[in-house]
Formats: structure tokens, sequence, C-alpha cells
């Protein structure tokens, strides 16, 4: 997978959202000294560091901004740092259209948004017609029996759910 654009929530001195696109020739950070460039670096590799180092966990005591943790903590919530869009290659792909069907996986990027406190989300857009159509293909069901069995559905724990309940 390819990095190919970053939005930094709220994150040390970024108080309000910072956006940048990752360019496939060029991409360089300018900035004056103490200004974040090491911190963009840091939130980008806490999305996904190569080992287990606490040092590279988001922890809104140390990263979130000061100026706003009195207002988050009151709030209650678990704010986003970071978000990161990635394009997958072709290999990626293809795993995909093996799980999902040739025709339902409809994007080429999936978005990654980590949390202050909670485990990361990954997001990419499927066509759920064509993958609903490719899996009552694949266990031999009928297309509109599964649809309305799994319409309405709206995450992982809804599904299971369901399945339990079949």
């Amino acid at each position: 997978m390819k990095l190919k654009k970053v939005i930094i929530h709220r994150y040390k001195s970024f108080e309000t959202e910072q956006e940048f696109e990752v360019e496939d020739d060029v991409t360089i950070l300018v900035g004056k000294n103490e200004s974040g460039k090491t911190s963009i670096l840091e939130a980008i590799a806490k999305t996904n560091y190569f080992s287990n180092d606490k040092k590279f966990i988001f922890n809104t005591t140390t990263d979130y901004p000061r100026k706003h943790k009195k207002q988050m903590d009151k709030s209650g919530e678990d704010p986003e740092a970071v978000t990161c869009y990635y394009e997958i290659n072709d290999e990626t792909r293809e795993q995909i259209e093996n799980e999902f069907g040739n025709r339902s996986y409809v994007s080429s990027l999936v978005e990654l948004t980590s949390h202050y406190d909670s485990l990361d989300e990954y997001y990419f857009e499927i066509d759920m017609e064509e993958l609903l159509m490719y899996k009552a293909q694949e266990l031999d069901v009928e297309y509109q029996t599964l649809a309305s069995t799994l319409s309405g559905i709206k995450n992982l724990e809804e599904f299971d759910a369901k399945i339990e309940n079949s």
C-alpha cells in the first residue's frame, strides 16, 4: 500500500485539522524550527509502527493539544488523531476481489483513522449489492433472501447477532 493523503486532526501543536497529499515523486515538509515537522512524521508513524513500542501509541495526556485537553476530558469523547489514505496495490486488490467478488470493491483507497484511546478504524468503499449477490451465489442462497436477512445491519456486532439468531 502507498500513502496518498494525511489528515492530522488534533495532535500536539496542531489544534486544527491539517491536510496534505503525498505525491508519488516528491513530498517535503518545510517549516521553521519548532513548527511541527517532526510531530507530523511521528503521528504518521503511530498509525502503523513496526514494533510494539509504548512511545508510538497515541496518548491524550502527551499528544492531545493541551489547550483543548480539559474540554476533551469533560466531553468523554475519543477524538480522532490522524487519518491516512492508502492506495492498495494490485496484489491486495486481487485478494479483496477473491474474498468479496470482483465487482464489489469500488475504490482503490483504504482509509485508516487512528483514535487516541480506541482501536483503529478502516474504511473502504464496496458495492453492497454486488457483494451480496456474490456471497449468495457462493453460499447457494437466493439473493433476495440473503439481502432481506441482512438489510438494516450497520455494524459487525449486528451482523454477528443476526448470524447467531439464524
